[in-house]
């Protein structure tokens, strides 16, 4: 344990927040276009029909993804900030993958 071993463990940097999309993708989308899709398996098959359907999703069921994802957006913000104040820097961890 002791304050070296806290002093030690690697910052993490916060990870972007999802787009309004994928968070309606995650939560409702994909489950409905692979129903509608039958068993399809082909990733390009669902992405294309899953960005059709969300082009014509009504506006409220939108807002909602959108509202969550600003939530997260000012979160991430936040968690950035805080990362960056205890001396992470931006992007380094997906420089050195």
């Amino acid at each position: 344990g002791g304050p070296l071993a806290a002093a030690m463990t690697e910052l993490k940097e916060p990870k972007k927040a999802l787009t309004a999309y994928f968070l309606w993708l995650n939560a409702e989308g994909r489950a409905e276009v692979q129903k509608q899709l039958g068993d399809v398996k082909d990733l390009g098959k669902v992405a294309k029909a899953a960005g059709e359907k969300w082009k014509t999703l009504p506006a409220n069921i939108k807002e909602k993804y959108e509202k969550q994802n600003a939530e997260l957006k000012a979160q991430y913000e936040k968690d950035l900030a805080a990362f960056q104040e205890a001396g992470g820097v931006k992007g380094a961890a997906s420089k050195e993958k």
